[in-house]
């Protein structure tokens, strides 16, 4: 191979490598800025949810109210926490227990929705409760 051959192969290969990662800087992986929570009360994660037809605290809107299935959404309830949980560990502790920051915003983010519907299920048992009388 000539002089001239060899160069335009190296040079060729030093602009797919400045390619390459300035499209890694790009998609993030050059430790470039990173998205957090900012805070307990932005709620980044419910921008679809503005326009929903029901809002946030009306869970049972529409739902006939019956005392046995409202003990089974307890369960539920509990049962999906846990398994939520189940999985953010498993999440974390396959990245190697690295950066806390993406498991301590999904737990905010559960605890956040389990409060919220543990309420929904509180409100409707009172409900119930008083129509019983």
């Amino acid at each position: 191979m000539t002089n001239l051959a060899v160069s335009l192969i190296v040079a060729v290969q030093v602009i797919m490598a400045v390619m390459l990662s300035m499209l890694m800087l790009r998609n993030g992986r050059g430790n470039g800025p990173r998205y957090e929570v900012a805070s307990e009360q932005s709620h980044p994660y419910e921008l679809s949810a503005i326009n929903s037809r029901y809002s946030r605290t009306e869970l049972y809107a529409g739902v006939i109210p019956d005392t046995k299935l409202l003990e089974l959404d307890k369960v539920a309830l509990d049962e999906a926490y846990r398994s939520q949980i189940h999985n953010l560990w498993t999440v974390w502790l396959k990245g190697q227990a690295g950066d806390p920051q993406y498991f301590t915003n999904g737990l905010k983010i559960a605890r956040r929705a389990y409060t919220q519907a543990s309420e929904q299920i509180a409100k409707r048992e009172q409900e119930l409760k008083e129509k019983q009388k």
